[in-house]
């Protein structure tokens, strides 16, 4: 996307000259307009404050920042609503990047849910702007989900969300929600990016048939036959992923039925186009389910492989073998990287179920024992 050149010349504050007994000009001050301000905004990816230190440097930095909307396109949403209302004002029409976190203490006259939920009020009429929605919540309260999305599950006409791309709903922490929920009205054109952990959403064709990055976390409130069935669904609907991560937490105590229809357990599931596939375990041995869906993939454009322990660990886990032999290496594969857990302590340096070509990162033979 092109930035335009900013009509420094308008802004009544900026004036581009040096005091006479100045020799020497700081290099910084040589640079472009537009590459000053694409600097800007890739600070401010980083930092949400960025924009704010840039306008209070000088007037020429000033002049800059507010001649360029993309700096102030992230909203992270907290107590300072009057600060947001103005960055979203300096936007102008710019998508917008959602970001709402739970406050670092609770509120002593509101509760955690009350805090979620007049923050997403904020936003919901911005909501056709929105490109990203990142909701990340740190600590236990009951019904967060609720609070949070209950008025993004409307199927009303404003809820499409006709520009967002990046969607990301974390809350790994004894969610009690688990109730499937029905986002944006089935519809999100350009969805492409995907990060769920502690959530339950209904898996529509046409909200999520388009994605190309999945980071998968499964809640947990299905488990066994249930909980492969929900992945294997998903994963047939989403079938044009470049990017998959998948990992399985503990069973929680709530249980919950799915919506979607039947899907067998020996469903073979092929992912043409993807080429990149990691695997995470958080548990104390692969789980079962991890295991019999990745038997079920079919990815004949696999490039890059990993096997990740989310929790250090000294030795291998119980059923690293048995995942192993069940699972199908492609041929297409050109990197793999286990971490220790995933290893076996009788062949450490390679896996015979791999080309000879593959790149292997593997720990030291000594680490598994």
């Amino acid at each position: 996307m092109l930035m335009p050149t900013p009509d420094l010349a308008a802004y009544p504050g900026y004036q581009r000259s040096y005091p006479r007994h100045t020799r020497r000009v700081h290099p910084i001050h040589r640079l472009p307009y537009e590459l000053l301000a694409l600097v800007f905004v890739s600070a401010s990816e980083d930092d949400v404050m960025v924009a704010v230190a840039v306008s209070h440097t000088c007037r020429a930095w000033r002049a800059i920042a507010l001649q360029t909307p993309r700096l102030w396109t992230i909203i992270r949403i907290d107590h300072r609503e009057r600060m947001w209302a103005e960055r979203i004002r300096r936007a102008r029409s710019c998508p917008l990047n959602i970001r709402i976190r739970l406050p670092a203490s609770g509120s002593y006259y509101h509760s955690d849910a009350e805090v979620v939920q007049r923050r997403m009020y904020f936003v919901l009429p911005l909501m056709a702007r929105w490109r990203s929605l990142d909701i990340t919540l740190s600590r236990y309260a009951p019904f967060l989900w609720n609070a949070a999305l209950s008025e993004c599950c409307s199927t009303r006409l404003k809820t499409h969300v006709e520009v967002l791309e990046t969607l990301r709903l974390v809350y790994p922490h004894n969610n009690d929600d688990s109730k499937e929920f029905f986002l944006f009205g089935g519809y999100a054109p350009r969805l492409r990016s995907v990060t769920l952990d502690g959530v339950r959403l209904l898996w529509m064709p046409t909200l999520f048939h388009n994605l190309t990055h999945l980071d998968y976390t499964h809640h947990g409130f299905t488990s066994g036959t249930k909980a492969i069935e929900d992945v294997l669904y998903m994963l047939l609907i989403s079938c044009h992923l470049q990017e998959l991560s998948l990992m399985f937490r503990r069973k929680r105590i709530l249980s919950a039925s799915s919506s979607h229809p039947p899907v067998s357990v020996r469903t073979r599931i092929r992912l043409p186009l993807l080429t990149t596939l990691r695997f995470k375990v958080c548990t104390s041995d692969i789980p079962s389910e991890l295991r019999h869906v990745a038997s079920n993939l079919r990815t004949p454009a696999l490039q890059s492989l990993s096997f990740i322990d989310v929790y250090p660990r000294r030795i291998s886990y119980p059923s690293a073998r048995v995942f192993s032999k069940h699972y199908s290496f492609p041929s297409s594969l050109e990197s793999l990287r286990r971490d220790r857990g995933w290893c076996e302590p009788q062949s450490p340096g390679s896996c015979p179920c791999i080309e000879p070509h593959v790149r292997a990162v593997c720990p030291p033979h000594d680490q598994h024992l």
